[in-house]
């Protein structure tokens, strides 16, 4: 029988410990809790443990560099949680090592669903490559970098996220409503104008032409996919 997730929640309130403790045992985890400490970022990289949800707005989960702390010492997945809602917040996190961002007061549903996406996305990546060559086009998946016929692209964290879907699926088509879901979340899985603005600027950046794109292709009113250019 394969057993259940374990998910560890560190966070300074007990309120939210409890809430989210008892919605994920609910959906199937198991469910480990501590109060935010120097101690439970440890623990985080010493247990067995499949994923973490990480409070970062208490001065004893020490912000953003408890994300760091438990991302030096573990590959395991984190979600950071917090308060703030600000894209810089939102960015430090995800560049600091979190694997998601989940903004409180947080949606039940949502936060199991991206839950449910982090521990799928870990699974998939574990057997899949770090990198990607796709004609000039370098993603290393790794490291979080992307560069285009060896010069280097800067990307904000979501355009970087939609860039790493497309190049996962290499060759096949992905919808924009899927796009969405997995980028910015179930919540927002219709606001498909996100997605556009994010395609546009990916394709400023690596495509020759990009009125005429050769590597992000737009299958019309279905989605994108990410092809080598044909020669």
């Amino acid at each position: 029988m394969m057993r259940s997730p374990r998910v560890l929640v560190i966070d300074g309130d007990h309120a939210v410990r409890t809430l989210l403790r008892r919605t994920l045992t609910e959906a199937g985890y198991r469910v480990d809790e501590a109060p935010a400490s120097r101690g439970a970022l440890h623990k985080a990289t010493e247990h067995n443990l499949d994923l973490v949800i990480l409070g970062i707005d208490s001065a004893e989960s020490q912000g953003i560099a408890g994300v760091r702390i438990v991302r030096d010492g573990s590959p395991i997945p984190i979600i950071a949680l917090s308060n703030r809602d600000d894209e810089d917040t939102v960015i430090e996190a995800l560049t600091g090592g979190a694997d998601d961002f989940i903004r409180m007061p947080f949606n039940v549903r949502e936060t199991v669903a991206r839950v449910e996406n982090v521990l799928r996305r870990r699974a998939r990546e574990r057997g899949k490559p770090a990198q990607f060559l796709i004609g000039d086009l370098n993603v290393d998946l790794l490291h979080r970098r992307v560069s285009f016929g060896g010069r280097d692209i800067h990307l904000s964290a979501k355009t970087f996220e939609v860039l790493r879907l497309l190049a996962e699926a290499r060759g096949r088509t992905l919808t924009h409503r899927e796009i969405v879901r997995r980028v910015w979340g179930a919540s927002r899985q219709h606001r498909t104008q996100y997605l556009r603005v994010a395609i546009a600027k990916l394709r400023r950046r690596i495509e020759p032409d990009p009125l005429r794109p050769a590597y992000i292709i737009t299958e019309p009113g279905i989605g994108y996919r990410l092809q080598r250019p044909v020669t």
